[in-house]
């Protein structure tokens, strides 16, 4: 499907207006783990959270079974990424950003708490995020 990938990871613009259909969610995560190895550059996993504040509130599911939880709206428990790698806006926190749902972006860098990324596709595209 992208036989010159490297090439055009490097000037996502070219991806922007492309799309990987697959019919199903594993079938994507194998798809994605393909592609971010073929990706030049350093991976970076992200973990979430694994422990809550007050216990008080929180459901008695073990950590473990939270860890194999995998749906459609939500990020897996272990995010791998490369700078350089498009990825898509799940859920807007903040409203008046401007940034809706299912924007597509491109990372710029990478840190434990924060992902700056670039917007592909938008009106506002190019702006820094």
């Amino acid at each position: 499907m992208f036989p010159n990938l490297r090439r055009q990871i490097l000037a996502p613009e070219l991806l922007r207006d492309s799309a990987i259909l697959a019919p199903k969610n594993n079938a994507v995560d194998a798809l994605n783990q393909l592609l971010l190895v073929s990706m030049p550059g350093r991976q970076f996993v992200l973990s979430s959270i694994d422990y809550c504040k007050d216990d008080t509130g929180a459901a008695s599911f073990p950590v473990e079974f939270l860890h194999t939880v995998n749906l459609a709206a939500l990020p897996p428990h272990k995010l791998c990424l490369k700078v350089g790698c498009p990825v898509i806006l799940l859920r807007n926190l903040n409203p008046s950003s401007s940034l809706y749902n299912g924007t597509r972006l491109v990372i710029l860098s990478i840190s434990h708490t924060l992902l700056r990324c670039s917007i592909l596709r938008t009106q506002r595209h190019g702006a820094i995020v």
